[in-house]
């Protein structure tokens, strides 16, 4: 289940991957970005898949 916290952290890293993206566009021989970009949009995939009562969320929701 998605939590307003993993959805806003999921999010953040999905601004990223477009930042990253527009780089590799910008920059084609430099696979950096790209790679980057790929990474971000697993790790958000991944927040959003932690359940909802997963403690670094929770410490993340009372924190922020």
């Amino acid at each position: 289940m998605v939590t307003a916290s993993s959805s806003a952290i999921a999010d953040y890293f999905h601004d990223q991957v477009r930042w990253r993206s527009e780089k590799a566009a910008e920059c084609p021989e430099d696979s950096r970005n790209e790679r980057c970009a790929d990474g971000l949009e697993e790790l958000a995939a991944y927040v959003l898949g932690l359940p909802v009562d997963d403690e670094r969320i929770i410490e993340r929701a009372v924190l922020g």
